[in-house]
């Protein structure tokens, strides 16, 4: 579908006069449809913890059509967002794509909000507790956001590695989120043996986390990624191993890569892709980066204080 249309002015030699902002050309307007927007209830509110540690509260939504997709779940951003917009499970909700793409909850239709609930407090939500690992959760006074303190936390974990190895960053491929979860839990699995006395049986067993942070992933070897592989079967010959083999390939070439992928892909907070950019453009190495004080950092073009004290 057509979703919008662009007004430009019809003189290339204003373009210059007229110049850009940070982010848009100020020769061209673009005019967009109002959203396209459904009605459903929101069974409940859960709680997703991302890689920073800070936990989202995310909506669980009836299935609804909308823009050609069936949603059924919808960010809610945070806690604050949630009170302003007054937001409890049971409501029937309006939701929206934003822009175009992320199903977001826009509004509560209040005529329609059964009795008896409650504001949503994630604190108690979550029960004090970070709920996927059960450590403790604080309120963080810099942001609209509480976090997990627990730096092992398995969710924040699997959310450090998969941005290392995304597109945007160290660009491995092949090593997709259900990958990543298995190399970073422990597994449960099933082998056929044969003791040469009574027959082949299949045995179970439980394999440690491969991957407990980014510097694993060059330690991992074809036969740790065989055995953890999803979907596995307990009879999968280890010999041929071509999934596993590529895998290893990919995280081998990618110590190659550019300077600025290493340091998007740390996760440093407050650097995203174009400071990572700038820091390796302006520093050159990785070993000028680690010996830079914040003084020198301060110094980098696009680079602040609290930039400065994060790396």
């Amino acid at each position: 579908e057509m979703d919008g249309a662009v007004v430009k002015v019809n003189r290339r030699v204003w373009w210059r006069q007229l110049g850009t902002t940070a982010k848009a050309p100020r020769y061209a307007m673009a005019y967009k449809y109002s959203h396209e927007q459904a009605q459903t209830v929101l069974r409940a509110i859960t709680l997703q913890v991302g890689r920073t540690g800070v936990l989202t509260p995310v909506a669980e939504l009836e299935p609804v059509e909308l823009a050609g997709s069936t949603i059924s779940r919808a960010t809610l951003h945070n806690e604050d967002e949630v009170r302003r917009k007054d937001i409890r499970p049971g409501d029937t909700v309006v939701i929206e794509k934003a822009g175009e793409v992320i199903p977001a909850v826009v509004e509560v239709v209040a005529e329609r909000r059964p009795q008896g609930t409650a504001p949503f407090d994630l604190f108690a939500a979550a029960g004090g507790r970070c709920p996927a690992c059960g450590g403790p959760i604080a309120r963080d006074p810099a942001a609209a956001a509480w976090r997990c303190e627990n730096l092992d936390c398995p969710a924040q974990l699997r959310g450090r590695i998969e941005h290392f190895v995304s597109r945007k960053a160290m660009d491995i491929e092949g090593l997709g989120e259900a990958i990543v979860e298995a190399l970073t839990t422990e597994r449960r699995v099933q082998e056929t043996v044969d003791d040469g006395l009574f027959g082949t049986r299949v045995e179970e067993r439980v394999l440690p986390p491969a991957v407990r942070d980014v510097a694993d992933l060059y330690a991992l070897t074809p036969e740790a990624i065989e055995l953890r592989r999803p979907n596995r079967v307990a009879d999968a010959k280890k010999q041929s191993m071509v999934l596993a083999t590529k895998l290893c390939k990919a995280i081998e070439a990618s110590k190659n890569n550019e300077l600025w992928r290493l340091i998007h892909g740390l996760g440093i907070p407050n650097v995203g892709e174009g400071l990572a950019r700038t820091l390796a453009g302006e520093l050159g190495s990785l070993e000028a980066l680690m010996a830079a004080d914040e003084e020198a950092l301060a110094t980098v073009r696009d680079v602040g204080g609290i930039v400065a004290r994060s790396v």
